[in-house]
């Protein structure tokens, strides 16, 4: 729904990070993955002609970098 409303790919990006980060923010390794990961998918979004594709691989990265970071603990 954020894209048919011509929200940008980045800006949605950045929003996630923003909650995560704050959301995790004891967790340095976590958080350190997941702005890896936002800056791997966000210049992947830049350079390739659909943004969603990137933003969903971005999102499943996040959701496998959570689920390996509870295994972990």
């Amino acid at each position: 729904k954020l894209l048919i409303n011509v929200v940008p790919v980045d800006v949605i990006m950045y929003e996630i990070v923003q909650d995560m980060t704050e959301r995790y923010n004891q967790n340095t390794r976590l958080v350190a993955d997941i702005v890896s990961a936002a800056s791997f998918y966000d210049v992947r979004a830049q350079n390739g002609s659909k943004g969603i594709m990137h933003l969903e691989a971005f999102i499943a990265k996040i959701m496998v970098t959570l689920s390996e970071s509870k295994n972990r603990t």
